[in-house]
Protein backbone atom coordinates (compact mmCIF):
# COMPACT_ATOMS: atom_id res chain seq x y z
CA UNK A 1 0.00 0.00 0.00
CA UNK A 2 1.76 3.24 -1.21
CA UNK A 3 0.46 6.45 0.77
CA UNK A 4 1.10 9.77 -1.11
CA UNK A 5 1.70 12.75 1.46
CA UNK A 6 0.08 16.02 0.15
CA UNK A 7 0.31 18.96 2.06
CA UNK A 8 2.92 21.77 2.93
CA UNK A 9 6.11 19.63 4.13
CA UNK A 10 5.33 17.21 1.09
CA UNK A 11 8.74 16.89 -0.42
CA UNK A 12 8.88 18.61 -3.91
CA UNK A 13 5.76 21.01 -2.35
CA UNK A 14 7.36 25.23 -1.78
CA UNK A 15 7.70 25.78 1.66
CA UNK A 16 4.52 27.35 3.10
CA UNK A 17 4.73 29.40 6.18
CA UNK A 18 1.93 28.68 8.56
CA UNK A 19 1.38 31.90 11.41
CA UNK A 20 0.19 31.43 14.65
CA UNK A 21 -3.26 32.72 15.24
CA UNK A 22 -3.54 36.01 17.11
CA UNK A 23 -7.17 35.09 18.94
CA UNK A 24 -5.28 31.85 20.79
CA UNK A 25 -3.58 34.10 22.98
CA UNK A 26 -6.25 36.08 24.00
CA UNK A 27 -8.61 33.42 24.36
CA UNK A 28 -6.03 31.47 26.76
CA UNK A 29 -6.00 34.62 28.43
CA UNK A 30 -9.30 35.87 29.17
CA UNK A 31 -9.47 31.68 29.83
CA UNK A 32 -6.41 32.54 32.35
CA UNK A 33 -8.61 35.91 33.61
CA UNK A 34 -11.76 34.07 34.27
CA UNK A 35 -9.94 31.47 36.25
CA UNK A 36 -8.53 33.88 38.35
CA UNK A 37 -12.23 34.91 38.87
CA UNK A 38 -13.87 31.68 39.79
CA UNK A 39 -12.84 30.24 42.84
CA UNK A 40 -14.71 26.49 42.00
CA UNK A 41 -13.92 26.00 38.76
CA UNK A 42 -10.94 25.55 37.09
CA UNK A 43 -11.15 27.29 33.55
CA UNK A 44 -9.11 26.84 30.15
CA UNK A 45 -9.78 26.96 26.35
CA UNK A 46 -9.02 24.81 24.45
CA UNK A 47 -6.93 25.15 21.12
CA UNK A 48 -7.48 22.63 19.13
CA UNK A 49 -11.60 22.70 20.03
CA UNK A 50 -11.35 26.36 20.07
CA UNK A 51 -13.77 26.40 22.92
CA UNK A 52 -13.64 27.18 26.69
CA UNK A 53 -14.09 24.71 29.36
CA UNK A 54 -14.78 24.98 33.41
CA UNK A 55 -13.78 21.80 35.36
CA UNK A 56 -15.72 21.61 38.99
CA UNK A 57 -13.49 21.95 41.49
CA UNK A 58 -16.09 20.86 43.88
CA UNK A 59 -17.68 17.41 45.29
CA UNK A 60 -19.93 17.47 41.77
CA UNK A 61 -21.45 14.71 39.74
CA UNK A 62 -18.83 12.46 38.07
CA UNK A 63 -18.03 13.96 34.51
CA UNK A 64 -19.89 17.30 35.00
CA UNK A 65 -18.24 20.46 33.33
CA UNK A 66 -18.92 23.44 31.28
CA UNK A 67 -18.01 24.17 27.79
CA UNK A 68 -18.65 27.17 25.21
CA UNK A 69 -17.45 29.23 22.48
CA UNK A 70 -17.32 32.38 24.37
CA UNK A 71 -16.84 33.04 27.87
CA UNK A 72 -20.56 35.42 27.86
CA UNK A 73 -21.98 31.38 27.12
CA UNK A 74 -19.47 29.41 29.18
CA UNK A 75 -20.42 31.55 32.59
CA UNK A 76 -23.91 31.34 31.79
CA UNK A 77 -23.18 26.94 31.70
CA UNK A 78 -21.48 27.16 34.25
CA UNK A 79 -24.71 29.06 36.55
CA UNK A 80 -26.70 26.50 34.89
CA UNK A 81 -24.39 23.73 36.18
CA UNK A 82 -24.70 25.05 39.68
CA UNK A 83 -28.59 25.61 39.63
CA UNK A 84 -28.72 21.98 38.82
CA UNK A 85 -26.09 20.66 41.18
CA UNK A 86 -27.75 23.02 43.68
CA UNK A 87 -31.79 21.89 43.20
CA UNK A 88 -30.32 18.07 43.08
CA UNK A 89 -28.98 18.35 47.03
CA UNK A 90 -32.26 19.08 48.52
Amino acid sequence: MSHFRTGQHAPGRPYTPVWPLTFEAACRAAAADLDQLEPYWHVLYGVASRRFFALPLWNAPRGLYAQARNVQDLIAEMRTAEDVCRAGMR
